[in-house]
């Protein structure tokens, strides 16, 4: 690499989520990235620095995760900052000495910047009120949390990752993608949205201000779980949100062999802190796959995790997919009274890397347990129920 800048079979033997941004350098709209939330005013057209372009801003979110990723064009000396403001105040000042000053009215709060060539160096600052903090903390070390990938005329696609709990309980609210170069002669090279560019190496030419957002980058809906159960002969759907901003509704969908089929239709609470949703399906057919299409009313739409329930009764414990790029993985039980369910993720070691626990209803229920950050490798799934115990082992890639 020269620069850095979730199909389900009836069966159930594959499942993945194909809704969840791969950081890869790779953009594919099944992802879930969503429209595009701001574009170059010259796209496609290099009308920043020779050799830059700012083509198009994406922003997307999980539950516990906010990714960022743009198309430009950057020569692979040159870095990249998304510059986020969610609060009030912020900093002025470039924290790698670049020639950035930030005059928007509000200042960033947050600038996560990168390399772009070698191993995808990579800072995520933010403003304590005084001064940037992190400075010197290469969070990419892993190489799992930037990517970027070029041709050999220099386009391509940037992608990061930022955890949730970094930025607060405020969703990102203003973006702006900068390239830039990589010491402090450099100022901006190109931006969305656009500003005055650096035109040179040196004063006065090389400094630049930021003075723009694209503004009111929000989450419509953000799911934390979907789960179904065969209860007396129905399947009862359940999930729960945890933010609901400019969000129109849900619609059920119920795969019919290669199709899609709308069930229904609920409409939003658009509760800031979310809210729990029920919808129960009456035409069981031995095996049932579902999923939730949320939307906002600006247009965004994204895809839940798609959960099968079998109304063939088994008190078989099944974790599946067992090949995963990470994200989640399906526990599906079969109790035959409520109960107790233990959930815990090993190592090859037999190292405990994530447990959980919770209280399990009884009949055929799916649920979804969120993998952490995982290295490539095979590891272990251990499901305790009160009548069994069963463990699977599941690869990482």
């Amino acid at each position: 690499m020269k620069k850095i800048f979730t199909l389900f079979f009836v069966g159930i033997s594959i499942l993945t989520n194909a809704q969840t941004p791969i950081i890869d350098g790779v953009f594919s709209p099944s992802e879930g990235w969503g429209p595009v939330k701001g574009a170059g005013t010259q796209v496609g057209a290099s009308n920043g620095w020779s050799g830059s372009d700012a083509m198009e801003l994406y922003v997307t979110f999980k539950a516990d995760t906010v990714f960022f990723g743009a198309k430009c064009k950057a020569s692979d000396w040159m870095q990249f900052i998304f510059a986020v403001n969610n609060k009030p105040g912020g900093g002025s000042t470039d924290p790698w000495m670049r020639q950035i000053a930030y005059s928007q009215t509000n200042k960033p709060d947050f600038l996560f910047r990168g390399d772009i060539t070698g191993g995808n160096y990579a800072q995520f600052q933010s403003w304590d009120g005084t001064a940037w903090q992190g400075t010197a903390v290469n969070v990419n070390a892993g190489g799992k949390e930037v990517k970027g990938i070029f041709n050999s005329n220099d386009s391509g696609f940037i992608e990061i990752r930022v955890p949730r709990s970094l930025l607060g309980t405020n969703t990102p609210g203003d973006v702006q993608f900068i390239i830039g170069g990589n010491d402090g002669s450099h100022g901006i090279f190109d931006a969305i949205p656009n500003e005055t560019n650096g035109t040179s190496w040196s004063a006065p030419g090389n400094a630049t201000t930021a003075t723009s957002y694209v503004t009111n980058v929000t989450l419509p809906i953000s799911l934390t779980s979907f789960t179904g159960s065969l209860k007396n002969g129905t399947v009862a759907l359940e999930w729960n949100t945890t933010s609901e901003i400019n969000a129109n509704g849900f619609e059920i969908e119920k795969q019919e062999g290669s199709a899609w089929k709308t069930l229904g239709f609920l409409a939003a609470l658009n509760n800031v802190r979310g809210g729990l949703y029920t919808f129960n399906d009456i035409n069981v057919a031995s095996t049932n796959v579902y999923r939730i299409k949320s939307s906002s009313k600006t247009g965004d739409v994204k895809y839940s995790q798609v959960i099968a329930i079998n109304s063939r009764i088994n008190n078989s414990t099944q974790v599946y997919p067992t090949i995963t790029k990470g994200g989640s993985v399906n526990i599906r039980t079969n109790e035959l009274k409520e109960g107790k369910v233990n959930i815990s993720l090993l190592d090859i070691t037999g190292k405990i890397v994530k447990q959980t626990s919770s209280q399990l209803t009884k009949g055929d229920v799916t649920q979804s347990f969120v993998l952490p950050s995982l290295k490539s490798g095979i590891y272990l799934v251990n499901v305790k129920t009160n009548t069994s115990t069963t463990t699977v082992k599941i690869l990482v890639n």
